[in-house]
């Protein structure tokens, strides 16, 4: 009779261990999101498909920048996922002008990649992290947007990789941490 005890609480351990890794799996597994614009362009042009890790972030001090993350946003009363780059941390100075990223007082580096026929690409460095940017040649007076903010405890500042063509923190501001669903951890 013990060991029919016994042969019962192993199974009943056995489930309640297959389930709660199942619930794991679920809840961490990373999801599929794909660019539906090219505001994320020349880096992930439209149609890039990304696995995205939720609960990435146990908090904003976790983010890093040059992380690309996605996140909730209420955009005329409709919720959408965005996914930008994070450029400013809480606390940060950030500057935006036409051709360039000011980071706490300084300019973020970007070297000339090649030139498109409507584009000019550069290879830029937010701290250790290098990636693509794309600026157009002829900007329209609409898209002509410069900006100063300093990020708010808890939010942070995040752009488009095509510059002049993302509505990102310069127009809808910066994003709150409790709205970012996760981080991109592998794009194609």
């Amino acid at each position: 009779m013990m060991r029919l005890s016994l042969a019962k609480l192993v199974a009943f351990w056995l489930v309640i261990v297959f389930v709660l890794a199942i619930v794991a799996f679920y809840a961490f597994m990373p999801k599929l999101y794909k660019i539906p614009s090219n505001g994320m362009y020349p880096s992930m042009p439209t149609g890039t498909k990304l696995w995205v890790v939720t609960k990435a972030y146990k908090n904003v001090d976790d983010v890093r920048r040059g992380d690309v993350i996605v996140f909730r946003f209420i955009n005329k009363g409709k919720l959408y996922n965005y996914i930008w780059r994070v450029i400013g941390l809480p606390g940060d100075s950030v500057t935006v002008t036409d051709s360039s990223v000011i980071l706490n007082g300084k300019r973020l580096e970007h070297r000339q990649v090649r030139e498109e026929p409507e584009h000019v690409i550069y290879s830029e460095w937010n701290g250790e992290v290098e990636y693509l940017v794309a600026y157009e040649k002829q900007v329209k007076a609409s898209r002509r947007l410069e900006m100063s903010t300093t990020v708010p405890d808890g939010e942070l500042f995040l752009l488009g990789d095509n510059r002049n063509n993302a509505a990102d923190s310069r127009y809808h501001g910066t994003v709150r941490f409790e709205d970012v669903i996760g981080k991109t951890v592998w794009s194609n």
